[in-house]
């Protein structure tokens, strides 16, 4: 038993990297078969546990992400079955601190290891997904305060009304990654101001942290 617990704390960021692929990928694929909202929440849930368990080295960290998580989970619960704006605003505000809040923990980590492991780079690369994950929980936001803030570009589809969660992340990793396919633009200013930071932010991150870790690792295997 022990060494099972020791395994999942070795390899803690691969567990929970799997876990922010699963709710990337299956959640938008959920959505289009109707089941969308029960599979966000499990996948979420999936994600939330893992996320606690991958800052386990610090106990005062791991009771406040503990607490965080729960209040995150709980209000997207709530929103999902009673989608007013005041609930919305307050599950995007705590998804959105929930996933900086970790994103930033894991990144303290890497930045102060001194060996780059398979386990390391998993958790380069889940800061980086946290990122597009915290980025779609301010898009959210900001839909949901000022309407009209973010709008698809094609004719007839309705405007966004800040209830569809897989939209904004959609359009936040398509601005991170600076992929920008324009199916959805920033129309408020502020919603400018945060995808323009956004994917300044994501080219910052992949040109400094990821690169120097990939260099680290390929420097201790020659």
């Amino acid at each position: 038993m022990n060494s099972a617990i020791s395994l999942l704390r070795r390899n803690r960021f691969i567990w929970l990297l799997a876990t922010l692929l699963l709710l990337l990928v299956v959640s938008p694929l959920a959505a289009h078969f109707g089941v969308g909202d029960i599979l966000f929440q499990l996948m979420l849930s999936l994600v939330l546990l893992a996320s606690i368990f991958s800052i386990t080295d610090h106990s005062a960290l791991q009771l406040a992400g503990t607490l965080m998580a729960a209040a995150a989970f709980i209000a997207s619960v709530i929103f999902a079955y009673q989608a007013t704006p005041g609930i919305g605003a307050v599950s995007a505000v705590l998804g959105f601190a929930w996933f900086g809040y970790t994103a930033g923990i894991i990144l303290v980590h890497v930045m102060s290891t001194g060996r780059v492991t398979l386990n390391e780079l998993a958790a380069a690369t889940c800061t980086y997904l946290m990122l597009g994950l915290a980025g779609a929980y301010i898009f959210q936001l900001l839909v949901l305060l000022i309407p009209g803030a973010l709008a698809p570009v094609a004719d007839g589809v309705a405007a966004f009304d800040g209830t569809d969660l897989a939209t904004f992340i959609y359009f936040s990793f398509t601005t991170l990654t600076t992929v920008g396919f324009g199916d959805i633009i920033p129309v408020a200013p502020i919603a400018r101001a945060f995808a323009n930071l956004e994917a300044v932010a994501g080219q910052i991150f992949l040109t400094v942290l990821i690169a120097r870790l990939v260099g680290m690792h390929i420097s201790q295997h020659r």
